[in-house]
């Protein structure tokens, strides 16, 4: 398969069919439409990629061209084209003068990017943040908009090179994590396809033979994120399915346009982070519902950071009397490393919830509750479908494979697996993507095997995610994950949580910064409700993890770091801590 063949196939079959709709909204919230058919996406595409053809005179060396550019149908149409030319695509972020501006030099400067594909819009501000990271030299910088008129909307055939294997066809997915430099993952159309197999498979299964796909995708996500980029492009292009894309902007700004847009298409397709469900659930009024119906809601995955049980709850509740079924809404486990798709729950049921002994996770295994305690956490049961891609739970430190309830370091295996880290010594990338068992059952490979650094175990064939090996709080012996504290946490305070611990001369300190969304953080009457709700917290973190919070901070929404797709970044949140920067909110003495 190539994108090209793709593509002339597509605006054959159906040329006059929607491929991406792009919505936006001017500053009163009315909404403006651009699209682009099947034979327009081929003809825009293979055009600008006869263009980039031309620039890449060194196409066997893989040269990387970024895409920065502002949501749109224009960041489709580079990133396709320079995928097509022989360029290795780069999707990033458009620079917006925030310190996030930042993960793009560094990515920029990370895959070396001879070529920049932009908007007219967004050019000034890709040329200074080139110069601001010393590549005022990289050149062209390209307005894909602007080239449209440089080639014709009707060329059928267009000299471009259309032989490389797919597996020479690679891009790279930057992660931006919470750590200070982002890491470039190399992957393939292979590993995507392999990928897209299994997406279909546990979220599209056979009726009658034939897969039951959605009647339309519609997405908000950041194109250069991983879940955004395969949503957003790669599922629509590989299946045929309509695409509706918005801003993440225009979601913040109103998560009610995410709804019904839902609402308003055949069978939908689309996916968030837990935050946004959170969003949509506390955001979306009675009054934006009217006459909006989220029956036909084909599958809404919840992806991309830890799925609260809670926040699920809340979001079937709110919505269920518009019609949304349970089922339709699946937590989903992935990584870009992975190119996105590890694993989600089973397809026809509602998401199922189990209780476990929170002490006996604690001490690495895995024991039923009998009920929701303060002495029990509740975590997602996830489908293992025993086929690729493989996982098991290994043992860290000796590498040895664990048996059912133990917990452990999540690995995976499968053709969708990344060859390693743009940049990366060998000997880490070998380390991290072509990991060895030293101790392995019968029905396991030895290697290769790709290290996630997410803990979890296996119980009654399904997977349970319980944290990030990285950020566990070691307290006498006892591993606490920081996830389970910061939902305590959050029950009181309403808003984000960052727990983490410090080590000084007592020993490792378990520290809480929460923002505090209730009426009391702006209301200077009620300051003695701050005294009353650090004695709740202090006492429920108590009670339900068997620890003591050496410092709870309170602190005004919006003020905890977060990364570019919303998820809590718990090292620069430490930082700023150590630094003492953050502004408590104080209770009156």
């Amino acid at each position: 398969m190539t994108i090209i063949s793709v593509l002339r196939e597509r605006a054959i079959a159906t040329p006059d069919n929607d491929a991406f709709v792009f919505v936006d909204y001017d500053a009163r919230g009315a909404a403006r439409m651009a699209k682009l058919t099947w034979r327009q996406l081929h003809s825009r595409t293979t055009g600008l990629a006869a263009y980039l053809t031309g620039l890449n005179k060194r196409a066997e060396q893989r040269r990387s061209a970024a895409i920065s550019a502002p949501p749109g149908l224009d960041y489709v149409v580079g990133f396709l084209a320079s995928l097509c030319a022989g360029w290795t695509p780069v999707p990033l972020p458009e620079p917006q003068g925030t310190v996030q501006d930042k993960r793009t030099g560094l990515a920029l400067l990370d895959c070396a990017a001879e070529i920049v594909l932009t908007t007219s819009e967004a050019e000034q501000a890709v040329r200074s943040t080139l110069a601001a990271y010393g590549r005022s030299r990289v050149e062209p910088i390209l307005a894909v908009d602007a080239l449209a008129d440089l080639y014709p909307l009707t060329n059928d055939d267009v000299d471009i090179h259309d032989c490389r294997p797919p597996g020479s066809s690679s891009y790279l997915q930057y992660t931006f994590g919470s750590t200070a430099a982002p890491r470039g993952v190399v992957l393939t159309l292979n590993n995507v396809e392999r990928n897209l197999e299994h997406v279909l498979r546990d979220y599209f299964p056979e009726k009658n033979g034939r897969t039951a796909l959605p009647g339309s995708v519609v997405s908000w996500l950041p194109l250069y994120h991983d879940m955004g980029l395969v949503l957003g492009i790669f599922f629509p292009l590989l299946t045929g399915c309509p695409c509706t894309l918005i801003s993440p902007d225009s979601f913040i700004r109103r998560p009610a346009r995410w709804i019904r847009l839902l609402a308003s298409h055949k069978a939908p397709f689309s996916a968030a982070p837990n935050f946004a469900f959170d969003l949509a659930a506390a955001r979306i009024s009675d009054a934006d519902m009217v006459g909006r119906d989220l029956a036909g809601v084909h599958t809404i995955i919840s992806g991309a950071e830890r799925v609260q049980p809670t926040t699920l709850r809340n979001f079937l509740n709110r919505f269920r009397p518009y019609g949304l079924r349970p089922e339709a809404v699946r937590p989903s486990y992935g990584l870009a490393e992975a190119a996105v798709f590890v694993a989600t729950t089973k397809a026809g049921t509602p998401p199922q919830c189990v209780d476990f002994d929170a002490q006996s996770l604690t001490r690495g295994h895995a024991a039923l509750s009998n009920a929701e305690t303060e002495r029990s956490t509740r975590l997602l049961r996830y489908h293992n479908s025993g086929d690729e891609p493989l996982l098991r739970i290994v043992d860290p430190d000796s590498r040895t494979e664990l048996g059912p309830g133990e917990v452990g370091e999540i690995w995976v295996r499968g053709r969708n697996i990344s060859r390693g880290y743009h940049n990366a010594d060998e000997t880490a990338n070998r380390e991290q993507f072509r990991a060895v068992l030293r101790q392995a059952h019968a029905d396991t490979p030895n290697a290769p095997w790709l290290r996630t650094g997410d803990m979890g175990f296996m119980l009654e064939d399904s997977l349970f995610i319980v944290g990030r090996i990285k950020d566990l709080v070691i307290q006498n012996g006892a591993n606490h994950y920081p996830d389970d504290i910061e939902s305590t946490v959050k029950d009181f305070t309403g808003g984000r949580v960052a727990a983490f611990s410090l080590l000084d001369d007592a020993g490792e300190r378990l520290v809480v910064v929460a923002e505090l969304k209730v009426a009391a953080a702006a209301d200077q009457s009620a300051e003695l409700d701050v005294s009353t709700m650090k004695k709740s917290v202090m006492a429920a973190v108590s009670r339900s993890h068997g620890l003591r919070i050496a410092d709870l901070l309170l602190v005004g929404p919006g003020t905890i770091p977060k990364t570019t797709s919303g998820k809590i970044s718990r090292t620069p949140c430490m930082k700023l801590y150590t630094a003492d920067r953050f502004e408590r909110i104080k209770a009156s003495p």
